[in-house]
Protein backbone atom coordinates (compact mmCIF):
# COMPACT_ATOMS: atom_id res chain seq x y z
CA UNK A 1 0.00 0.00 0.00
CA UNK A 2 2.67 2.06 0.32
CA UNK A 3 3.73 2.40 -3.50
CA UNK A 4 -0.12 2.96 -4.02
CA UNK A 5 -0.80 5.82 -1.22
CA UNK A 6 3.01 7.00 -0.20
CA UNK A 7 4.49 6.66 -3.32
CA UNK A 8 6.88 9.45 -2.37
CA UNK A 9 8.62 7.11 0.31
CA UNK A 10 9.84 4.98 -2.76
CA UNK A 11 10.72 7.81 -5.41
CA UNK A 12 13.27 9.74 -4.16
CA UNK A 13 16.35 8.93 -2.55
CA UNK A 14 16.52 11.14 0.33
CA UNK A 15 12.72 9.70 1.74
CA UNK A 16 14.30 6.20 0.55
CA UNK A 17 16.90 6.18 3.48
CA UNK A 18 14.48 7.95 6.19
CA UNK A 19 10.72 6.94 5.38
CA UNK A 20 10.38 3.33 5.99
CA UNK A 21 12.45 1.66 8.69
CA UNK A 22 12.12 -1.08 11.31
CA UNK A 23 13.42 -2.30 14.89
CA UNK A 24 13.27 -5.66 15.76
CA UNK A 25 13.16 -6.60 20.10
CA UNK A 26 14.51 -10.76 20.16
CA UNK A 27 11.84 -11.96 23.36
CA UNK A 28 13.39 -15.25 23.31
CA UNK A 29 14.24 -17.56 20.20
CA UNK A 30 10.54 -17.74 19.10
CA UNK A 31 8.97 -14.49 19.10
CA UNK A 32 9.98 -10.90 18.50
CA UNK A 33 8.71 -7.60 18.63
CA UNK A 34 8.57 -6.00 15.77
CA UNK A 35 8.16 -1.98 15.51
CA UNK A 36 7.38 -0.61 12.03
CA UNK A 37 8.08 3.25 11.57
CA UNK A 38 6.72 5.50 8.65
CA UNK A 39 6.82 8.91 7.69
CA UNK A 40 3.16 9.09 6.56
CA UNK A 41 2.27 12.70 5.13
CA UNK A 42 -0.71 13.28 3.53
CA UNK A 43 -1.66 16.47 0.36
CA UNK A 44 -4.03 19.21 2.27
CA UNK A 45 -4.84 22.27 0.42
CA UNK A 46 -6.42 25.07 2.54
CA UNK A 47 -7.67 28.48 0.82
CA UNK A 48 -9.48 31.66 2.93
CA UNK A 49 -13.12 31.23 2.47
CA UNK A 50 -13.68 34.54 3.53
CA UNK A 51 -15.42 36.03 7.22
CA UNK A 52 -12.63 34.64 8.60
CA UNK A 53 -13.24 31.31 7.77
CA UNK A 54 -10.35 28.47 6.11
CA UNK A 55 -11.94 25.71 3.38
CA UNK A 56 -9.61 22.69 3.88
CA UNK A 57 -9.55 19.78 0.67
CA UNK A 58 -7.66 16.68 0.95
CA UNK A 59 -7.03 16.18 -2.57
CA UNK A 60 -6.34 12.43 -3.88
CA UNK A 61 -2.72 10.83 -4.29
CA UNK A 62 -1.17 11.09 -7.44
CA UNK A 63 -0.82 7.80 -9.23
CA UNK A 64 1.91 7.43 -10.77
CA UNK A 65 2.13 5.30 -14.04
CA UNK A 66 4.04 2.12 -13.69
CA UNK A 67 7.09 1.26 -15.93
CA UNK A 68 6.87 -1.94 -18.00
CA UNK A 69 9.90 -4.25 -17.89
CA UNK A 70 8.56 -6.06 -20.96
CA UNK A 71 8.30 -3.54 -24.29
CA UNK A 72 6.28 -5.61 -26.27
CA UNK A 73 2.94 -5.92 -24.79
CA UNK A 74 -0.58 -5.11 -25.89
CA UNK A 75 -3.97 -4.70 -24.23
CA UNK A 76 -7.24 -6.56 -24.69
CA UNK A 77 -11.06 -6.52 -23.70
CA UNK A 78 -11.79 -10.20 -25.02
CA UNK A 79 -11.25 -10.36 -28.83
CA UNK A 80 -10.36 -6.77 -28.97
CA UNK A 81 -7.23 -4.99 -29.08
CA UNK A 82 -7.38 -1.69 -26.78
CA UNK A 83 -3.63 -0.81 -26.39
CA UNK A 84 -0.30 -1.97 -28.55
CA UNK A 85 2.80 0.22 -28.05
CA UNK A 86 4.20 -0.96 -31.51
Amino acid sequence: MVALHQWDLLEYPELCKTGIGFDVDFNNHETIDLSIKLALTENVVVKDAGAGRLQVRHPGEPQMTPAYMDAFWQVYAGEYLLADPA
